[in-house]
């Protein structure tokens, strides 16, 4: 994932599951510019009541940081990291989505709703892809050997 990042650039829209729903991951993109729209991480419980409200299962709140460094971050990454972070919560098609698109009145439920679709749209397509030609799994264990 990490990667992925040194290509992004600001004005990007990041599409992810909720398995890179977290806080440091978050405040990293919106300190270089990209937006994000990410499942919610299942473990993470989304109260529609706290925060400001945009409507039904609709709101903005703050996220704290969490006290703990994950491994792979620096001690100093983590002092610089916000203490909080604002995002949007809604809930589309019985998913909680997590944004931080800027004109939260402008970007509505079903522009969200669109664009998760066309992500899950080009994950089938690379899916296909990889079944057509043979490498749906590959059995290396180095990028060399695969490539």
């Amino acid at each position: 994932m990490r990667q992925v990042l040194a290509s992004l650039r600001p004005g990007d829209v990041m599409l992810a599951d909720a398995l890179h729903c977290n806080h440091f991951l978050i405040s990293t993109l919106r300190a270089a510019g990209v937006d994000m729209l990410f499942e919610q991480n299942g473990s993470r419980i989304t109260d529609f009541r706290r925060g400001h409200s945009l409507g039904a299962r609709d709101h903005i709140l703050r996220w704290s940081k969490p006290a703990s460094r994950p491994q792979w971050m620096t001690h100093e990454q983590h002092a610089n990291a916000p203490d909080e972070i604002a995002l949007r919560e809604c809930k589309v098609r019985h998913q909680v989505r997590v944004i931080t698109l800027r004109g939260h009145r402008r970007v509505g439920k079903a522009d969200l709703s669109q664009l998760r679709a066309r992500r899950w749209n080009m994950e089938l397509e690379l899916r296909n892809l990889k079944t057509s030609t043979g490498l749906e799994v590959l059995r290396c264990q180095t990028y060399e050997m695969n490539h």
